[in-house]
Parts: C-alpha cells; structure tokens; sequence
C-alpha cells in the first residue's frame, strides 16, 4: 500500500512506523496526549487505561471519542483512578 506524504514522495510502510502507544508515553513522558478510541471493545479502554495508570499520565491524557457509548465507557475506567478537586 503506497501512503503519500507530499507531493511526488510515498511510503510503502518499509520507511515509515506507526509507534505504539506504550512507545509513545514512554518517548513522551511529559507530553500531552489526545487517544481517541474508535471502536466499541472494552478490552481495548482497558489496556489503554492500564497504560495511562502504568505511566502516571492520568492528569496528561485526553480521552476521546465521536460515539457517545464509548465515551461513557472510557468515563467509567478513568474515574477510578482520577482524583477529582473538591
């Protein structure tokens, strides 16, 4: 699959590697970080919300989502951990 970066420049994916989100947190520490869940899996708000916690990056993460559902979803795993100002 050919991916266009510019005019007259692809990739075939040999040269270009989407990192992982683990990888991410861990290059980025201190970086604020939008994760935008597309798809209704538990299992997935899961292991992201894991690896929030794992990094420390409750305070610096921003969930998101277009679908109402998953928001909720994302909602219910986050705020347990969250500590919330009185």
């Amino acid at each position: 699959m050919e991916i266009y970066f510019y005019p007259d420049h692809y990739s075939t994916g040999r040269d270009r590697q989407i990192p992982r989100l683990e990888e991410v947190f861990q290059n980025f520490p201190t970086v604020p970080i939008n994760v935008e869940i597309k798809v209704d899996e538990p299992r997935l708000i899961s292991k992201v919300s894991d690896l929030v916690r794992r990094f420390d990056r409750e305070q610096i993460t921003v969930w998101a989502s277009a679908s109402d559902k998953i928001m909720d979803q994302c909602r219910r795993e986050v705020l347990p951990c969250r500590q919330l100002d009185p």
